[in-house]
């Protein structure tokens, strides 16, 4: 730990009161004085960090060597090799809990990750638990997934379990149909085509964002050969900002309208997450998603869950809030194992 010096000053960036889980987003930093390997004095300072630069400039102005910190970006760490100083990287745990483990001598990259572990519990079949009172299934961590023969995975737990009724059969009936389209040629969007079809809707809603206007009216125009479309932005209405950040989202308004227009089915496409959540619940129609907005990925999330350098970087990137809060409980650590697969690192 920086030796032969007897007093080092160590810089931790928090969000709120916990280690900040990525060291360029944070809404503070916490000076902690360690003399001849004990912590002396600590002092917690409101310093906005925002950017790699913003990070180096501070730890310049309060002459800190040593850093600690949750997850670290390229640039990050580019900036702080080029300042010399000694960095322990992916602790998640709160401050308090690094301050114990300086004192200690214990503190080293990954600390705080073994006192969340996962809590995957395998059973034989469907994973069922009803220690506390409630059925619990983990179907990843399944070993005999006998559903997939056809056999009842959930008996012995409690019951009963709902049967689909007549207006729930007819959308599976129909869904089935679309599955088992064996030459796979329809794309999503022919799927949402040929459901609505077969269930013979007349009236479909098109939940929208406004930053995809454009794919959105392509949609619009396909839709509208088999069907009347209704088409509603996530700007309806025109609700004012009370913050100067710019028009919000007005999902409650949104299924409002297409709720007045009696749709039969309404689909959303590029919703904000959480906004996509209030109009699933306020719309009266049965809600399906086609297209999820993914600024990072052209609109492919699923491209994330392929790519060890997004799984990496989606576990070290929980920014504070509007408030200055960030998560309460760290991510745990994400380990190339896990994805069953490696990827070039270019």
């Amino acid at each position: 730990m920086l030796a032969g010096k007897s007093q080092v000053i160590w810089g931790i960036p928090l969000v709120g009161d916990r280690v900040a889980p990525r060291c360029t987003c944070a809404d503070a930093i916490l000076l902690v004085s360690v003399s001849r390997g004990r912590v002396a004095s600590r002092v917690r300072v409101t310093e906005s960090i925002r950017s790699s630069l913003e990070l180096v400039g501070i730890l310049a102005r309060h002459a800190i060597e040593g850093l600690v910190c949750g997850g670290l970006g390229g640039d990050a760490r580019e900036a702080l090799q080029a300042q010399d100083l000694q960095v322990i990287d992916n602790v998640a745990c709160s401050a308090d809990e690094v301050i114990a483990a300086l004192d200690a001598g214990v503190l080293c990259p990954g600390f705080g990750f073994a006192a969340h572990p996962a809590t995957a519990v395998v059973r034989e079949s469907a994973n069922r638990s009803a220690d506390s009172g409630g059925t619990t299934i983990d179907c990843l961590a399944c070993t005999d997934r006998i559903c997939l023969s056809g056999l009842d995975c959930l008996s012995g737990t409690a019951g009963p379990f709902p049967s689909p009724g007549v207006d729930e059969g007819r959308w599976l009936e129909a869904a089935t149909d679309v599955a088992r389209e064996d030459e796979r040629r329809l794309c999503r969007v022919a799927e949402v085509v040929y459901f609505c079809l077969e269930m013979r809707f007349r009236r479909v809603g098109l939940a929208f964002c406004a930053e995809l206007l454009e794919p959105c009216r392509t949609l619009a125009g396909v839709l509208s050969r088999f069907f009347d479309v209704v088409p509603v932005c996530c700007k309806v209405g025109g609700e004012p900002a009370d913050d100067g950040a710019g028009l919000p989202c007005n999902p409650l308004r949104q299924a409002q309208v297409l709720n007045d227009a009696k749709t039969e089915i309404n689909v959303v496409a590029g919703l904000c997450i959480g906004a996509d959540c209030v109009f699933n619940r306020a719309s009266a129609a049965p809600v399906t998603t086609l297209l999820v907005k993914d600024k990072s990925l052209a609109h492919n999330p699923i491209g994330a869950l392929y790519s060890e350098r997004y799984l990496n970087d989606s576990v070290h990137s929980v920014p504070a809030g509007r408030h200055g809060v960030g998560q309460t409980a760290p991510a745990r650590p994400w380990h190339a194992e896990h994805a069953g697969h490696k990827e070039d690192p270019s």
